[in-house]
């Protein structure tokens, strides 16, 4: 082994990458596209599905900054009264 991430884990993080892909395309079309008579976006829709895009990206940032945050609250909770509460953090 080369020391680098599993093939397996590879393959995990791919098909949780496609089903997101898959959630946000899915939930962005059938909120945006609405004229199925010309083979291209209108403005409207292309629009609404950039900012479709961008509302998930934010929200799904600020989910990961939140569960970065109580992640570090429970250890800091976790470590021994006494204990140098900086020294663990990065």
């Amino acid at each position: 082994m080369d020391g680098g991430v599993p093939l397996d884990a590879q393959i995990g993080q791919l098909r949780e990458f496609l089903k997101t892909y898959q959630r946000v395309t899915q939930v962005c079309f059938l909120d945006c596209v609405q004229d199925f008579g010309t083979r291209d976006l209108t403005a409207v829709e292309n629009k609404c599905q950039e900012n479709c895009l961008k509302k998930y990206m934010a929200m799904t940032t600020r989910i990961a900054q939140r569960f970065s945050e109580f992640h570090l609250q429970e250890m800091e909770n976790k470590m021994p009264p006494g204990a140098d509460h900086q020294a663990s953090k990065f």
